[in-house]
C-alpha cells in the first residue's frame, strides 16, 4: 500500500511539474495553438521533437532553429499538449497570441532628425550600404523608391512578401526610400529585407513573428537592423528569448513603443530591455524649441498624445503627419509609433554602414 501511495505521489508531482511548463499570457490567444521552446543544450533536433507531436495529431507550421530552438504547433487534443509538456527536452510552452501593427492614418519629421539633408549635402552616400529587415506586412515590390533585396512570407495563404496592407511599405519608406520621386528615407537605398509576418488586416500570430526573427537570425551576417512596428499588450518569454538571441547574433532591433497612451512596460516587444523602444513625438516645424503650430496630437515638440511612454522607452522620434511611401507606388501621410520607430532604424543602419563592426549595444 505504501508503495502504491508513493507511486501516486510521484505521478502527481511529475504532472504538476509538467503543467508548470505551460506559461500564462495576458493577451488574446489563438485557440489550440502553442509555441514550444526547448531547453538550452538539448541535442535532439527541434524537427525531431516536433515530428513526435505530429505523429500524435499535431500540426507544426514552423520549426525554429536560430533565434530559439523549438516549434509552433496546432493541436486539437489536450493529450498532445500533455505529451509535449512531459517531454524532458521542453523548457516551456506558451499559448500563441495575436499581434497587431501600430498605426494611425491621419512632414517635418525628416528635417527634425536631419535625414534628407545628409543625403542632399553629400555627407552620406545615396545608396547606404546596410541590410535592414522590415518585419511587417511586407513591402510593395513595385514601388520605385524601395530597394527590396530579399523577401519571404510566413503568413499562411501567401506565397510572397508583397504588401497587401500598406503598413510595411510605409515603414520601409521612412527607413530607406531612395528619394527619386516623392519621398526620401533616413538610409536611402539600403537593402530592404521584406519579411511578412502580418496579414492584410495588419494582424499576425506570435508564432509567425518568431519565425520571422528566426529567419533574421539565420541571416544575421547580412542584416544590420530590424524594425518591428507592431506589438500587443502582452508578455511572451518566447518572443523575448528570440529577440535576445538575435541581438546576441549582431542584429539591432528597433521597435515601436505602442499607441495606447500607456506605460510601455505593459507592451511587448517594447518592454524588452535589449531593443531600442521608440515613442512618438509631435513635431510641426522640424526644429527644436517648441515654437511650431499645434498638431492633431499635441503641441510642437511634445510626446504625441497616443504614444506609450515610461522607463522602457529608449528614445522618441517624430511620429505625427509623416509623409512616406505607400501601396501602388503612391505616398501617404501617417501618424503613430509605427512611423516613429523607422526613423531610428534608419539611423541605426546609417551608423552600421559607417561602423560595420559595431555591436547592437554600441549602436
Amino acid at each position: 500500500m505504501s508503495n502504491l501511495k508513493s507511486a501516486e505521489k510521484l505521478a502527481n508531482q511529475e504532472k504538476h511539474f509538467a503543467q508548470s511548463k505551460l506559461r500564462q499570457v495576458l493577451a488574446e490567444t489563438i485557440p489550440h495553438q502553442y509555441i514550444v521552446v526547448l531547453k538550452n543544450g538539448v541535442t535532439e533536433s527541434a524537427q525531431s521533437i516536433a515530428q513526435q507531436a505530429v505523429s500524435r495529431g499535431g500540426i507544426v507550421p514552423f520549426v525554429y532553429n536560430n533565434a530559439i530552438k523549438g516549434f509552433a504547433i496546432k493541436i486539437a487534443s489536450k493529450l498532445v499538449l500533455n505529451s509535449i509538456l512531459s517531454n524532458p527536452s521542453v523548457d516551456f510552452v506558451e499559448p500563441d497570441i495575436k499581434v497587431q501593427a501600430f498605426s494611425q492614418v491621419a512632414s517635418t519629421g525628416y528635417s527634425r532628425v536631419g535625414g534628407p539633408l545628409s543625403i542632399l549635402n553629400g555627407s552620406h552616400p545615396r545608396a547606404v550600404n546596410a541590410g535592414i529587415a522590415i518585419i511587417d506586412t511586407g513591402i510593395d515590390f513595385t514601388h520605385p523608391e524601395l530597394n527590396v533585396y530579399k523577401q519571404v512570407s510566413f503568413v499562411p495563404g501567401t506565397s510572397t512578401a508583397n504588401d497587401d496592407n500598406g503598413h510595411g511599405t510605409a515603414v520601409a519608406g521612412i527607413v530607406a526610400a531612395e528619394g527619386n520621386v516623392g519621398a526620401v528615407g533616413i538610409a536611402p537605398g539600403a537593402r530592404l529585407w521584406a519579411i511578412k509576418v502580418l496579414d492584410k488586416s495588419g494582424t499576425g500570430s506570435m508564432s509567425s513573428i518568431i519565425e520571422g526573427i528566426d529567419y533574421v537570425t539565420q541571416n544575421a551576417g547580412q542584416i544590420d537592423a530590424a524594425n518591428l512596428s507592431f506589438g500587443c499588450k502582452c508578455n511572451s518569454s518566447a518572443l523575448d528569448t528570440a529577440i535576445n538571441n538575435s541581438v546576441a547574433a549582431g542584429v539591432t532591433f528597433v521597435v515601436a513603443a505602442g499607441n495606447a497612451g500607456e506605460d510601455a512596460s505593459l507592451w511587448s516587444p517594447a518592454s524588452n530591455p535589449n531593443v531600442i523602444s521608440v515613442a512618438a513625438m509631435a513635431d510641426s516645424d522640424g526644429k527644436c524649441g517648441g515654437l511650431g503650430p499645434q498638431t492633431p496630437y499635441g503641441p510642437d515638440d511634445s510626446l504625441a498624445s497616443f504614444s506609450n511612454y515610461g522607463s522602457k522607452v529608449t528614445i522618441a522620434a517624430p511620429g505625427v503627419n509623416i509623409h512616406t511611401t505607400y501601396l501602388g507606388s503612391s505616398y501617404a501621410t501617417l501618424s503613430g509609433t509605427s512611423v516613429a520607430a523607422p526613423f531610428v532604424t534608419g539611423a541605426a543602419a546609417l551608423y552600421h554602414s559607417l561602423h560595420p563592426t559595431a555591436s547592437p549595444a554600441q549602436v
